[in-house]
């Protein structure tokens, strides 16, 4: 089969967020491999009172973006057979699913079983999540189902395969690493316009967090193991993201440490037009997860060659090589993460980590994974 056709059901702009950055670039990459591709896209995610964001669609100058057929709602059983429809119509050899949230069950489990037993189409379920971060009790409900569903699981954490073959030994499961959002590295702002941007001094040694503010991120540790770096009066932590939780603790943390002027929270949701500026002014990524699966943070820090102080939870250990690309510490210490900080800098590790996440670029490219789904569709 030279040029397979494969349909792409996931969120897109105008929908925000790195999943619709991951089904763009997808979908681009399918495109470029000599797919015919098709997404089917969301009118709409979740209810008002569900979202805990300002909105749900994104406000960037500058999408990624890709041609979508805006159809599906997740309640909407009418919306699900719109959609399946307009499957039909584009006869694909392949159909991959997103899923990431519990609140997407119903409309998940439909149309996985009607493509695979009515449509008889080669389906594959395209794993974010095995479990959602907020470990909502449906996740166990949900996964009694998902295990048994699709002809493929794909996942991008090097943990996920055993978690799902507990519940269905004889899943056929793809583990796959989570590609490089480089598309935000494409940007000229130099480290020196960043920075100006920004507010930071030249000489200033930057922390960066960056991505929705939720508590599995553990921004709190990090504003504590900086307060115990406190004595370093050029060592500052950027905070990028929505908060989706209360700001208040976290500014009476870093009053209480006495760190104001040295933890900058920026709390909104950061255009894409403006990503480029954080990670070029930032020194080091910190992602001290109390959890993770894997890290569209940790893969956009990549993108941009910015090394990474992170925790051993999930996915992370597959994506940051401790020693190499990036510092490894325990989860739920913040005094490891202040002596892990504290070595980069002190030890001058940057170039190196830099070098080796530089001939790193392949092992996590979009056109690899968009062969190996090329390759299921065959």
């Amino acid at each position: 089969m030279a040029n397979p056709r494969a349909t792409l059901v996931g969120p897109v702009y105008p929908h925000r967020g790195g999943i619709a950055h991951y089904t763009a670039c997808l979908a681009e990459a399918l495109e470029k491999s000599g797919c015919a591709v098709q997404v089917v896209s969301f009118l709409r995610l979740y209810p008002r009172f569900l979202f805990p964001g300002q909105s749900e669609f994104d406000v960037s100058r500058e999408a990624v973006t890709f041609s979508s057929e805006r159809i599906l709602t997740p309640l909407n059983p009418f919306r699900w057979i719109a959609a399946l429809q307009a499957v039909k119509r584009f006869h694909p050899d392949l159909v991959v699913i997103a899923w990431w949230h519990s609140w997407f069950l119903p409309v998940t489990t439909f149309l996985l079983a009607w493509l695979r037993w009515i449509q008889q189409r080669r389906t594959v379920l395209l794993c974010h999540n095995v479990g959602s971060h907020d470990r909502k009790l449906v996740d166990g409900l949900a996964w009694r189902i998902l295990c048994r569903l699709p002809h493929v699981h794909l996942v991008h954490a090097s943990g996920d395969p055993e978690r799902i073959r507990a519940r269905n030994p004889r899943a056929r499961i793809v583990c796959f690493p989570h590609p490089t959002y480089d598309v935000f590295s494409r940007s000229s702002i130099t480290r020196e316009a960043a920075r100006e941007r920004l507010g930071l001094a030249r000489n200033a040694r930057v922390c960066l967090m960056f991505g929705l503010v939720r508590r599995y991120k553990g921004v709190d540790l990090a504003i504590e193991a900086l307060g115990r770096l406190r004595h370093q009066r050029d060592l500052y932590l950027v905070v990028a993201g929505e908060f989706y939780e209360p700001r208040a603790p976290y500014q009476q943390q870093i009053e209480r440490l006495g760190l104001a002027g040295k933890v900058l929270l920026h709390d909104r949701y950061i255009p894409n037009e403006d990503v480029a500026a954080y990670f070029r002014a930032a020194d080091v990524l910190l992602a001290p997860y109390r959890e993770a699966s894997h890290s569209g943070a940790v893969q956009t820090a990549r993108g941009f060659g910015l090394p990474i102080v992170a925790t051993r939870v999930g996915g992370i250990p597959d994506l940051v090589q401790d020693g190499e690309t990036g510092l490894l510490v325990p989860a739920e210490s913040p005094e490891a993460l202040a002596a892990a900080i504290a070595r980069y800098f002190n030890e001058n590790l940057s170039e190196r980590f830099r070098a080796n996440l530089a001939a790193q670029l392949d092992r996590y490219s979009w056109s690899s994974l968009a062969e190996t789904l090329r390759a299921l569709a065959m």
